[in-house]
């Protein structure tokens, strides 16, 4: 059987890390069965339930896992990644993006969610200012293909709040 090589690996992360049309997307305002206990997530879901808005990513970074004794430029769910520069992701063997966005109160509607994604191809209606990288549902064209989802625990967006939402996606 063929099998995918780590450069083409490195080229979809490469390809993907230059997009500007990925949004994470926060949904699911009604509980969950058991709100403490959110269901497993679904592979074969197109879309997140009750989608609230959508936020542009505003920081992408081609990363790998940091080696032992190698300073640590972020730390995600208790693992150390280095940031590898675009030129080096071949040689670093960087198939990991590292995306991050800071939700401010006022971006979108206050109050509780359950999910997260990231959509790739948020295509925005002609209506909105080029420079708005916060949507209501609403506001988008086309959502795109949903390339992550996470069912969570209920998180609760209030006035005085401000939230970084982040992945590291792996190619």
């Amino acid at each position: 059987m063929a099998v995918t090589t780590i450069h083409a690996h490195v080229n979809r992360a490469k390809e993907f890390s230059l997009r500007n049309d990925v949004y994470f997307a926060i949904g699911k305002s009604s509980p969950w069965t058991d709100d403490n206990l959110p269901p497993d997530e679904d592979f074969q879901a197109i879309a997140l339930q009750e989608i609230i808005g959508y936020k542009k990513v505003e920081t992408t970074y081609l990363v790998r896992p940091a080696k032992e004794g190698e300073e640590i430029d972020i730390a995600y769910r208790e693992e150390g990644w280095v940031i590898v520069p675009y030129d080096q992701a071949l040689i670093e063997g960087a198939r990991w993006i590292y995306i991050k966005t800071n939700l401010l109160y006022n971006e979108l509607p206050l109050g509780y969610y359950r999910q997260v994604g990231v959509y790739s191809g948020v295509t925005k209606k002609g209506t909105i200012p080029a420079g708005q990288d916060n949507l209501l549902p609403d506001e988008v064209q086309d959502a795109g293909i949903l390339e992550v989802l996470d069912n969570r625990q209920p998180s609760n967006r209030q006035l005085d709040q401000r939230e970084t939402l982040s992945l590291i996606l792996e190619f």
